[in-house]
């Protein structure tokens, strides 16, 4: 990671799937200890510039504005972020 930003090997990858993302910026680094596994989620403040999303790893999507971010069962981890988001 350079000044906050991914490493060019993950932005290719958003690249290759979704289209062309830019990334502004890193919004926050989450660690979570579930059962299973031990979670390090590096989460990026991004827009679309050009291509489409497409869902590939989960069960639904939507937008959100700020106001409804409440309305969604979030996982523990994804609540952290929802906290560093709303900073």
């Amino acid at each position: 990671m350079t000044r906050g930003l991914p490493d060019p090997c993950i932005l290719g990858n958003f690249v290759l799937i979704y289209g062309h993302i830019v990334v502004a910026r890193i919004v926050e680094t989450v660690e979570w200890d579930y059962p299973q596994f031990h979670l390090i989620m590096h989460c990026y403040l991004c827009h679309v510039e050009s291509g489409h999303l497409e869902l590939k790893e989960h069960e639904a999507a939507r937008w959100l504005n700020i106001d409804e971010l409440e309305s969604v069962g979030w996982l523990p981890a994804d609540r952290e972020l929802i906290k560093a988001l709303r900073k």
